[in-house]
């Protein structure tokens, strides 16, 4: 009884002192959610991806000293891919033509987890900012793929992989910097922080994200 009397003594006193901030963060991704399928062989087909409408989390942040402080979010983001291709190639021991048909679909839910170090510039109305750190990203995935072989008989029964129907599912985890850009200002007792992030994955390094967010902490 007594700690738990301390930790709502100390959490008290951090909200009175405006140490600790907690709200949300809602925004939309501004680039592609991943860099497309890349075919083998000869392939004529397309490549979508969407990064889906929106993203949201909680925030807290911790000051530390004037200007400085620390920012841990949880934001959440889904999106959706999808290919058709037709595959033409030569294939040993006889060398014969063959062209199949693919089509893949897959659902990704990620969770983004940035750990940021943030500066205000100025303790007036209108503060912008800097913030840069590190970002770890959760995903998990499902998909579906279709494969069709568009020969003969003879000429598909010889390939080295199998036809029809195959679903997968995985998860991965990303990690890498993250750097952003933004102004805040009051209304009331609510902070609103709108900003621009840029986040380098290291699991796609031909892949940017880029996110307009909107932070809203109290």
């Amino acid at each position: 009884m007594r700690y738990t009397v301390l930790l709502l003594f100390a959490a008290a006193l951090a909200a009175q002192e405006n140490i600790v901030s907690v709200g949300f963060k809602a925004g939309v991704p501004a680039t592609n959610a991943s860099s497309g399928f890349t075919g083998f062989i000869t392939t004529t087909g397309v490549s979508t991806s969407n990064t889906g409408r929106w993203t949201l989390g909680p925030t807290v942040e911790v000051r530390i000293y004037h200007g400085l402080s620390i920012e841990v979010d949880a934001l959440y983001r889904s999106y959706k891919s999808a290919s058709a291709y037709l595959y033409t190639g030569q294939f040993l021991p006889d060398s014969s033509t063959v062209q199949f048909f693919s089509t893949y679909k897959s659902e990704t839910h990620v969770w983004d987890v940035p750990a940021l170090l943030k500066y205000r510039f100025t303790t007036g109305r209108w503060r912008p900012f800097i913030d840069a750190g590190y970002q770890w990203s959760f995903s998990s995935s499902d998909g579906a793929s279709f494969l069709t072989c568009l020969s003969g008989s003879d000429a598909c029964s010889g390939m080295p992989f199998q036809f029809g129907s195959f679903s997968s599912s995985g998860t991965n985890i990303a990690r890498g910097p993250v750097v952003g850009v933004g102004l805040e200002f009051k209304v009331g007792k609510i902070k609103i922080a709108p900003e621009v992030r840029y986040a380098h994955p290291n699991h796609a390094p031909n892949v940017n994200q880029l996110t307009v967010l909107a932070g809203f902490t109290f």
